[in-house]
């Protein structure tokens, strides 16, 4: 289409979101923490200029604060002509934020049952699907309670509910082979 636009000023963006961690062969095992909140993060680029050869760099670092999943990153180049007129194009990169992830699958069919050991099975995942050499893990079991408020609003009335989490029993748990179990038996409801 035409010579190398070197010279030319660019300028880009990054979007940071999580993205889900499902890896074949651990079907059913839950890899996210549903209390794990993630805002996406935007990043401005540093200017930069077109090579001679029609290239350019951008380093881009990884958000420091963040829950270990995946990441896809939503990156956006502007490339200005001599016209003054911007060129944009936009490509994604998934970058792993962790060297492993940890699933938990429940070996009951359905809830567990108040005194009757539950029993969940606990894997430690790369992101290649390979199991990871790991060695321990601490886990906390919570008990679940839900409130509900009936709130006014104007002229309307709706029920809000809350979801509590209190710490019911840690453990700690070894994983031989990637591969470990954690049991425990509910003492009262919601636990």
């Amino acid at each position: 289409f035409g010579q190398p636009a070197g010279g030319r000023t660019l300028d880009g963006a990054v979007v940071f979101k999580p993205q889900p961690f499902a890896p074949k062969g651990f079907e059913g095992f839950a890899f996210t923490d549903p209390d794990a909140k993630f805002d996406k993060i935007e990043t401005t680029l540093d200017e930069n200029t077109v090579q001679d050869n029609g290239t350019a760099e951008f380093e881009i670092g990884l958000p420091q604060a963040h829950p270990p999943v995946p990441l896809a990153a939503d990156i956006q180049i502007t490339v200005t002509d001599v016209g003054g007129r911007g060129v944009t194009a936009n490509i994604e990169r998934v970058f792993d934020s962790a060297d492993y992830y940890i699933g938990i699958r429940s070996r009951l069919q359905t809830y567990a049952t108040v005194g009757k050991d539950a029993s969940f099975e606990i894997v430690a995942v790369r992101p290649d699907n390979t199991l990871a050499d790991t060695a321990s893990l601490t886990a906390t079991v919570s008990r679940v309670s839900y409130n509900s408020v009936l709130r006014r609003e104007d002229v309307t009335v709706r029920f809000a509910t809350s979801r509590e989490l209190a710490a019911a029993q840690d453990f700690a748990i070894e994983l031989r082979h990637a591969r470990g179990t954690l049991t425990s038996t509910p003492k009262a409801l919601g636990s």
